[in-house]
């Protein structure tokens, strides 16, 4: 009866032991899982406070590029830019978001480099280098490239919001 009672008591231990691994186990990778999303969630927030919804990508989706538009509307667009090439640490670890991020970086980058190509600015107000004539070809094909960029801008952007849970 004693020998059924050590080894009750060893596989109660051993018992004991191997529920506190599991339990310790888990508890690490859930806990490496959060930090994860900590740290995408501040990435995330970076993003929206750099470009946000209602301002920046609100003058994207509603700017027609053959107007004219006021130069600082762009200044989001280059903080992003920035960001996202001097930034070690604004890289979501997410695969999905961080290729939805570098799609964006692409597109931002592309749109402000036809701005500095074809768009003058007084200071103020920005358009279509006043070099051609409103009327020109040359000016509505670069004001639809704009708006082109400026409406995958939008939808990437969207994407990020739709995706970041």
């Amino acid at each position: 009866d004693m020998e059924n009672l050590i080894i009750a008591g060893i596989a109660g231990l051993v018992g004991y032991f191997i529920r506190g691994f599991i339990d310790s186990f888990y508890r690490r990778r859930h806990d490496k899982y959060l930090s994860k999303i900590e740290a995408d969630q501040k990435v995330f927030k970076l993003l929206k406070d750099v470009l946000i919804w209602d301002e920046s990508i609100g003058f994207m989706r509603e700017q027609d590029f053959y107007a004219g538009f006021q130069g600082s509307s762009l200044k989001p667009f280059f903080k992003f830019k920035e960001h996202c090439e001097s930034n070690p640490s604004f890289v979501f670890i997410d695969k999905k978001l961080e290729k939805l991020r570098k799609k964006l970086h692409e597109e931002v980058s592309l749109f402000l480099n036809i701005t500095v190509k074809h768009v003058f600015s007084d200071g103020h107000w920005s358009k279509v280098y006043p070099e051609f004539e409103r009327d020109d070809p040359k000016v509505k094909s670069i004001s639809n490239e704009l708006n082109d960029v400026a409406n995958k801008i939008c939808k990437t952007y969207d994407d990020l919001l739709k995706n970041k849970n």
